[in-house]
């Protein structure tokens, strides 16, 4: 887990097991928030994963007004995962990671319509991606 403190990320937690169920992941939540004697309880804005749902239920549950957001490293290697198995080429890989880049850091007064380009163009062009 990181905190941001004056603009700066700095790690404060980690969590290493082989067990990501929700369950171990809210008692991790639970135990990290835990207020102390010097720190008021940790309560995030923001929790960033990797798109495990686990992740995203047991964040909620234990904070329940959070925002889940999935980071830009695993977003681009899940959609080129899907990509590879519909075929390719170097000229599409590109596109794509450009077309991804604009997805991900639109804002969200723009997202919806640059989803629904980004959907549209691969629903053209690569049909069994674009489904996906």
């Amino acid at each position: 887990m990181l905190v941001q403190v004056d603009g700066m990320p700095l790690p404060v937690a980690w969590l290493m097991s082989k067990d990501l169920s929700d369950t171990t992941l809210k008692s991790f939540f639970r135990c990290v928030s835990k207020p102390t004697e010097n720190l008021p309880r940790f309560v995030p804005a923001v929790v960033l994963g990797d798109f495990d749902p686990a992740i995203s239920t047991a964040a909620s549950e234990v904070w329940p007004n959070v925002v889940y957001c999935g980071d830009f490293l695993h977003f681009v290697k899940a959609n080129f995962r899907a990509f590879k198995q519909h075929g390719k080429t170097p000229e599409e890989f590109s596109c794509l990671l450009q077309m991804l880049q604009v997805l991900f850091y639109s804002p969200a007064n723009s997202y919806l319509h640059n989803q629904c380009a980004f959907h549209n163009f691969w629903m053209t062009h690569r049909s069994a991606y674009g489904t996906y």
